[in-house]
């Protein structure tokens, strides 16, 4: 059926609203459409991000005995960590405007890399990157690479221009023999992985703070 015209005027006329195309809730009607997950997802800003990232690791209780948020100055490149009982695994919290790049994520590992050469902290037995846009596909292909080489061959490339500069406002960390020689020996590459954005609100759908964060949705 053609829709009716409401006559306003010479050359003003409009198509009359069509009906939804489906029948509305009460609910729907009061409050409005329902925003999905992975949108709101993206309207956490970068502080309560850290906090929701706390929320679901802290509720992982098959694997970690103790969680704890490290997040903001002195974290020496480490967010949130769970502790095992054999070691550690580091949540790292990345809230961009944009997905992940492999640019965001060697200076992470370059972070990692010399704190842990420092002997600030042992190295992790796992290291996620957390960030609700998820990763780019360059991205993608170099963390899937498991043999981590991939990765490891990103990082000694980028090294001089993206992270040696950046790691600490103090002092300018070159890629010395030593650090090299620690990087080729003691550093797994397959240890880091991120946590696609779907995967990330399954994670959290698991704990009692979900319904506050998103409503029943």
């Amino acid at each position: 059926m053609k829709p009716k015209i409401l006559v306003l005027g010479p050359d003003k006329n409009i198509p009359e609203p069509q009906p939804p195309g489906q029948m509305l809730t009460a609910l729907a009607v009061a409050t409005g459409t329902p925003i999905t997950p992975l949108v709101r997802l993206n309207t956490l800003d970068e502080d309560t991000w850290e906090e929701f990232t706390l929320e679901f690791v802290s509720c992982i209780k098959s694997k970690y005995a103790k969680v704890v948020q490290c997040g903001g100055g002195g974290d020496m490149g480490r967010d949130v960590i769970g502790y095992t009982a054999n070691g550690w695994d580091n949540y790292q919290c990345k809230y961009y405007s944009d997905k992940l790049s492999v640019a965001d994520v060697v200076l992470e590992v370059g972070k990692l890399i010399y704190y842990s050469f420092l002997g600030e902290y042992s190295l992790p037995s796992e290291y996620y990157f957390v960030s609700p846009k998820g990763s780019s596909t360059q991205l993608i292909k170099v963390i899937n690479d498991k043999t981590g080489a991939s990765l490891k061959k990103e990082v000694l490339a980028r090294w001089e221009k993206a992270i040696q500069t950046k790691i600490t406002s103090t002092t300018e960390v070159k890629l010395s023999s030593e650090l090299l020689s620690y990087i080729d020996n003691k550093v797994d590459f397959t240890i880091f992985d991120d946590i696609p954005p779907i995967r990330i609100i399954e994670l959290h759908r698991e704990t009692p703070y979900h319904d506050i964060r998103f409503g029943l949705y």
